[in-house]
């Protein structure tokens, strides 16, 4: 289920999914540790005729958007309605709900955390007395939890044991209207609280390095952040009068998804130069890994929509003769698929180096060490192509055209003209079209859109190959379904959803040939294609990696930093052009 609210500041990250639940808790670092990793912070109603319900499970409505920065939910079923803001600020997550039931009755928030990313040797514990506060804690890290009603008070607490000896959880104690009491427990354990509400209420968290830190919130918690005070104009109004949703979404057409992308792909950014893909747990329901790590790739195309102002070179370290495929955001080597069979066969990326060396030197950082141009530079054989590497999609080994194009851009933004000349015209001797595809790699004549993304990539390919790269593209690539954009390439499997198509649509490959079209001077084809994105992404803006090319549904995670920045590029290029 994608993400449908995301919050960062660079130490800290918070994500909702569609149905509003919180998902994702980062600290101190933006990708890890994830004390949720797909867990839920649920939410829930219990009126005083014994009526229940959890918020977002089935029966009810779900919409989300921003409000400047301000992230708003909406829950509409039952005869209510329910919005909440929220906001970050600092190591805290406010939120102010309203409720237009008028009536009292109880609000109960679970919390079922797995600090560190384990359940082992998890306490969670109520704080009695003046503070008043629900504490998860392991180690250097502790959540705290603080909640008000009409009361000014949690008026029910309770801690146990979840995922163990067939239990489900402590939420399931709310269900009844009555919590255990219970203060305090140990292990593989989750939380929750109610408080007695009616029209508004509270519920913050924290997180520090010491439960003391955590705790020391709550003092603050009375109070709002300027933003939210702001916020909570707008939101009395929608909750007397429900948002025009066809304005919101003409609002993202006229230029709110560029604010929406750049916020977002600072949130996935952390100190350092981290650049995290995404961060979306619910991709590890087919494989025990995820998206949140920092591609190399991704990080340099993502900063150069920023203007570069992420120093890259000190996140990986010029250490490396060669960039690993990723990096975990701790600075660790990342997992990998890629076999160890030989040096020819590392789990390196060449395309990942070489975009590394353009970084360098397109944003001052030329000081650093050269072993990677070096390295480039003795990758060169005789045929003046470099030597077998990953490709840009790291599923298949060889000679691709997307990496020879960004080892001879790193050749022009390094000064070595001559060099960069060189292994274009190799490739160009090389890289013939067959049927109207360029092969992606040398033997491989199969249509792929990493070869339009090289000729965006290296200027000095496209007299050569950017038309007839546009031309492939849209004879095997381009999608004539009901969500139409462009596959990765003829044959992709992944989240492959039904034969006959080349794959689905992805947003990252769909903007590079708006830019292709945009270089050619096609302006309203071009302009067609950015009006595609801005339809596909989320009330909140969200764009996914990829579309349902029948549905039109989110698929793999979202949201994908790159296509924030994919689409940030295209639209400056379009629509910020004289």
């Amino acid at each position: 289920m994608a993400r449908d609210l995301v919050f960062g500041n660079g130490t800290f990250y918070v994500a909702m999914d569609r149905r509003g639940l919180i998902r994702e808790l980062c600290w101190p670092v933006v990708g890890a540790p994830n004390h949720l990793a797909g867990r839920k912070i649920r939410l829930g109603i219990r009126r005083d005729n014994g009526w229940f319900s959890w918020l977002g499970d089935d029966g009810w409505m779900v919409r989300q958007w921003y409000e400047g920065e301000v992230g708003v939910t909406e829950w509409t079923g039952f005869g209510i309605r329910v919005l909440r803001m929220v906001e970050m600020y600092g190591s805290a997550f406010y939120q102010k709900f309203y409720c237009d039931l008028d009536e009292e009755f109880m609000f109960y928030q679970a919390h079922d955390l797995r600090i560190g990313e384990t359940d082992i040797g998890d306490t969670c514990f109520y704080v009695d007395g003046d503070d008043q506060i629900m504490v998860h804690f392991k180690n250097d890290v502790a959540v705290a939890f603080f909640g008000r009603g009409l009361t000014g008070r949690l008026d029910q607490v309770a801690c146990g044991m979840n995922g163990v000896m067939g239990l489900e959880g402590t939420w399931r104690d709310a269900e009844d209207g009555v919590l255990s009491g219970k203060p305090i427990e140990q292990g593989s354990v989750d939380s929750v609280f109610g408080i007695r509400v009616r029209g508004e209420w509270t519920a913050h968290f924290s997180v520090d390095c010491t439960v003391e830190g955590s705790a020391e919130y709550s003092c603050v918690f009375g109070g709002l952040p300027q933003k939210l005070r702001v916020a909570e104009v707008r939101v009395r109004q929608i909750l007397a009068s429900p948002l025009n949703l066809d304005e919101y979404l003409n609002d993202l057409r006229s230029g709110q998804l560029v604010e929406i992308s750049e916020r977002l792909i600072l949130a996935n950014s952390g100190e350092g130069g981290r650049v995290v893909a995404a961060i979306d747990s619910d991709i590890m329901e087919n494989n025990r890994s995820n998206y949140a790590y920092v591609w190399m790739r991704d990080a340099v195309l993502t900063v150069a929509t920023m203007g570069g102002d992420h120093n890259l070179v000190d996140f990986v370290g010029d250490y490396e003769p060669w960039i690993w495929q990723k990096y975990h955001p701790m600075g660790y080597r990342g997992s990998t698929w890629h076999p160890h069979s030989g040096e020819g066969a590392f789990p390196y990326q060449m395309d990942e180096t070489a975009l590394m060396v353009s970084y360098k030197y397109r944003y001052g950082h030329e000081e650093h060490f050269d072993g990677w141009l070096d390295n480039l530079f003795g990758s060169i054989g005789e045929d003046g192509l470099p030597r077998p590497s990953w490709d840009l999609w790291e599923e298949r080994f060889g000679i691709h055209f997307w990496t020879c194009a960004t080892v001879a851009q790193a050749f022009l933004d390094s000064g070595r003209d001559q060099s960069g000349r060189d292994l274009v015209e190799a490739m160009a001797e090389h890289f013939h079209p067959v049927e109207g595809r360029i092969p992606r790699r040398l033997g491989d004549g199969v249509a792929d859109a990493s070869v339009l993304a090289g000729c965006l990539w290296c200027q000095e390919l496209r007299a050569r190959f950017l038309d007839r790269a546009v031309e492939m593209v849209e004879r095997y690539l381009l999608m004539d379904t009901n969500c139409r954009g462009v596959a990765r390439y003829e044959g992709d499997y992944y989240c492959r959803v039904r034969e006959g198509y080349p794959g689905n649509p992805w947003v990252i490959c769909t903007m590079w040939l708006a830019r292709g079209y945009w270089l050619q001077g096609r302006t309203d084809e071009a302009d067609d294609l950015l009006v595609w994105c801005e339809d596909l992404a989320s009330l909140s803006g969200m764009l996914s990696e990829q579309y349902h090319p029948d549905t039109r549904e989110p698929l793999s995670v979202c949201p994908l930093t790159w296509s924030h920045a994919e689409y940030l590029e295209t639209y400056r290029l379009i629509r910020g052009s004289s």
